[in-house]
């Protein structure tokens, strides 16, 4: 099997269709969504519907929850906020319906997806360090997850040594080790490059590659701007940060 997996798409239409036009070259058995599809971009209905018409199945995301109404905006920072609100008041009924049926795990083949860690799920807590890394591997069911929510790529993995972190747009998947792979963002990368970001995953080849792509992000600044979101939702995009 041939998976893609992405996250964090936040409303960034422009970014969305780039990668579902790699899609046709990558030809994936199954694309998978890694949570919080809305938040901070200006085209929420629009990117919905294109993952609903793609039939991709998807793990709620903290934004995603807030946007429905399962859970209160109190910890986000004020432009997320901000953002989180101007989604509710502009996004569809069977949209924001749609979100607030979105389970916060799933299990598929070898691998187990969640937004954030899979310590507890519903806390949508990072994984940065070791330590982090250490709670969500004690919770893990399968050898290896794939998380978003940091929009920041990355490996963790824990062999005979302990925990270590993996660098490199690829990694092998070998017997007796267990992983965590954060696939990054596609609409709002925060690791310095600006780059809409995937993964593939090859159960034959037991690879994991993590993917970026260019798009429009002007035209993206533009739409945010105009439609009265935070100006600094727009800047972060040129930069990745």
């Amino acid at each position: 099997m041939r998976y893609v997996l992405f996250a964090d798409i936040h409303a960034n239409l422009e970014a969305f269709e780039e990668v579902l036009a790699a899609l046709k070259k990558e030809s994936p058995d199954v694309c998978l969504c890694l949570g919080d599809a809305v938040g901070y971009g200006a085209n929420p209905n629009e990117v919905l519907t294109l993952l609903r018409e793609h039939a991709i199945e998807m793990v709620a995301g903290n934004h995603d929850w807030a946007v429905s109404g399962k859970m209160t905006p109190y910890t986000f920072n004020d432009d997320a906020a901000y953002a989180i609100e101007w989604t509710k008041v502009h996004l569809s009924e069977p949209h924001r319906d749609y979100l607030a049926r979105l389970t916060l795990t799933l299990v598929k083949d070898d691998f187990t997806l969640v937004h954030a860690s899979l310590e507890t799920p519903e806390h949508f807590q990072y994984v940065f360090t070791i330590e982090q890394a250490k709670a969500h591997f004690s919770a893990q069911p399968t050898p290896l997850s794939f998380i978003g929510h940091s929009h920041i790529p990355g490996f963790f993995v824990r062999g005979d040594h302990g925990i270590t972190c993996a660098s490199g747009p690829d990694i092998e998947i070998k017997p007796r080790a267990s992983y965590i792979v954060n696939v990054g963002s596609v609409g709002q990368p925060r690791d310095g490059d600006p780059r809409a970001a995937y993964a593939v995953y090859d159960t034959k080849k037991k690879k994991v590659s993590i993917k970026r792509l260019r798009y429009n992000s002007t035209h993206t600044q533009e739409k945010i701007i105009r439609a009265g979101l935070p100006a600094f939702l727009a800047r972060r995009l040129a930069q990745g940060i």
